[in-house]
């Protein structure tokens, strides 16, 4: 399948400051009637979440929520660079953008991006 890829008009890297990386838990435990509990790896991989925020400008909002709401449906994949390592990935928006108040000409925007395995 073919992904829609992040709009070249927008900003390429979230800000440093509110880039938090936190990979999923990929492990489950299992209760055993004598002794330590079983541990054992959920899946063979996991994806991995990013707090992200960047400084947008009204008509950047504008683009963003159509590629949200138009070219993405609020859910499908999008190829993307990776946060940190900023290799090519396949990402999706987890949440709802959060749009804070306009410092100058530009809007604190932040989400959160789902980086998933390819």
């Amino acid at each position: 399948m073919s992904y829609p890829t992040w709009p070249g008009s927008l900003p390429q890297c979230p800000l440093a400051a509110t880039n938090n990386e936190k990979p999923e838990d990929n492990t489950i435990s299992t209760k055993i009637p004598a002794g330590e509990d079983k541990i054992r790896k959920r899946y063979t991989g996991v994806s991995t979440m990013f707090n992200v925020g960047f400084y947008f400008t009204s008509a950047e909002i504008d683009t963003f929520d159509s590629f949200y709401n138009n070219t993405l449906g609020g859910t499908l994949r999008f190829h993307w660079a990776h946060p940190r390592t900023q290799q090519p990935s396949l990402c999706r928006i987890r949440s709802v953008r959060e749009v804070g108040a306009k410092d100058g000409e530009y809007f604190p925007v932040k989400f959160t991006l789902e980086v998933l395995l390819s």
